[in-house]
């Protein structure tokens, strides 16, 4: 499967609020963007965050290569040094549960 169909799998199991996944995550609607590819929206135990469209496909694109997809790479990618950042756990769950 293609990151976009990755993506597009997404968007159809996860439409509706409050669906529960990986522990105490659950998903809210899809957070519309300007390029109108909504980023994957889901409330954790504090707040609400979400995964940039952009993630979710090179993330499976990247698995598709043969790459190991964890942590480290998710902060290569958005540049990022937090190391705590969630967005990164929850597309890693996403990709072992729906990325065949």
């Amino acid at each position: 499967m293609t990151g976009t169909e990755f993506y597009s799998l997404l968007r159809n199991l996860y439409q509706k609020d409050s669906q529960f996944f990986y522990g105490n995550y659950s998903s809210k609607k899809w957070l519309p963007q300007d390029d109108n590819k909504p980023s994957f929206q889901f409330k954790g135990k504090k707040q609400t965050k979400s995964i940039p469209f952009e993630w979710l496909v090179h993330a499976k694109e990247a698995q598709n290569r043969g790459e190991q997809i964890h942590r480290k790479w998710f902060n290569e990618l958005n540049h990022s040094c937090n190391s705590n950042d969630c967005r990164a756990s929850v597309a890693m769950w996403l990709l072992e549960q729906h990325g065949e």
